[in-house]
């Protein structure tokens, strides 16, 4: 996968980022790559839950959460819960 590779590598120098800083554009591209990247992943995983789901069961559940908490009941992911949560 290659959207798991650059994020790989978007995690190899990654400097922690410090809401107090006040930082400057170019300081902030590492920071915009690397969440666009993760973004990028989680839509493609979302996307293969969604095809696996279908693949096992013959169906697609109605919400994501449905899908989740299948998939996880069936033992293919853990912690479904924590792919709905919106924290920073």
């Amino acid at each position: 996968m290659k959207n798991e590779e650059l994020l790989r590598n978007s995690l190899k120098d990654y400097v922690p980022y410090v809401k107090e800083k006040d930082y400057r554009p170019e300081e902030l591209t590492k920071f915009d790559a690397f969440s666009f990247r993760f973004v990028k992943f989680v839509e493609v995983a979302l996307r293969f839950f969604a095809t696996f789901e279908i693949y096992l069961y013959g169906e697609k559940s109605e919400s994501l959460r449905n899908r989740l908490l299948k998939l996880e009941g069936a033992g293919f992911i853990s912690e479904g819960e924590i792919w709905l949560r919106q924290e920073p």
